[in-house]
């Protein structure tokens, strides 16, 4: 997990280099339909010729993301067949699944794994470009990654530990801090490395059913609660909460 970490941070800072330098070098409208320069295109590789077989030319995308293999920059409509130059995200997804062929530490990440971290990057964009935030920055350490619905399972689950399998890395024993018995479903799962050890978070499904709520009647006793002035909450048994102080303590301190 350890490897793992060292090749995401470097396969994200350089797409956020790829993006950047390439926005800085390159503004052009990268919705419209493919329109080669002076009506003409070669492929390299094929031969095939375009317009008046001029190889010269090369796309220009806004956002500058321009791959070697240049088939991999455009997309097709599945409802019109027409193509387009692919977005810097679709693009960098695609080289990405190239180099698990080509690179043995990008091979021994799990493919979800490593579109997730462009996938991320996108959401720092988003927030840069809608909301205002900060522009995306470099990281010097990466400390967490993230798999997609339902990769992870639950294969064992005992009183105080549960042995969970992690796509790539295998069957990973984990402390319970949380009763496990009632997830119906695992949603997405990020691992963290935090003061050397390592955590896994979950989002899951829960049965929608809420506890039986107790009838009044029922109530073997009933305290009272007034919000204060000097002391912010006194109940009726004496005991009372200070505004400073989340901790209930009794009237005789």
């Amino acid at each position: 997990m350890s490897d793992w970490l060292i090749t995401l941070r470097k396969h994200r800072n350089y797409a956020l280099r790829e993006r950047e330098t390439g926005y800085n070098t390159n503004n052009q409208d990268a919705e419209s339909s493919i329109n080669y320069a002076w009506s003409s295109f070669c492929d390299i590789e094929t031969k095939v010729e375009y317009g008046s077989c001029c190889p010269i030319t090369c796309p220009v995308l806004k956002h500058g993301v321009v791959p070697h293999q240049l088939g991999l920059a455009v997309k097709t409509s599945k409802k019109t067949g027409a193509e387009r130059w692919d977005n810097a995200s679709g693009i960098q997804m695609k080289v990405t699944t190239t180099l698990r062929h080509e690179r043995q530490n990008f091979a021994r990440i799990n493919s979800d794994v490593l579109q997730r971290n462009i996938a991320k990057l996108d959401d720092a964009f988003t927030n840069f470009w809608k909301y205002g935030k900060g522009f995306p920055r470099y990281y010097r350490v990466l400390d967490s990654f993230e798999y997609k619905p339902e990769q992870v399972k639950i294969v064992d689950l005992r009183d105080n530990y549960a042995t969970v399998y992690l796509p790539g890395i295998g069957n990973v024993r984990t402390h319970n801090s949380r009763d496990l018995t009632q997830i119906q479903d695992i949603r997405t799962v990020t691992i963290k490395r935090i003061a050397g050890n390592w955590y896994i978070s979950m989002l899951v499904d829960i049965p929608e059913t809420l506890p039986e709520v107790k009838p009044v009647e029922k109530s073997r006793s009933v305290v009272g609660i007034d919000v204060g002035i000097n002391k912010l909450v006194a109940l009726s048994d004496g005991s009372f909460a200070l505004k400073h102080s989340s901790s209930y303590q009794s009237k005789n301190g």
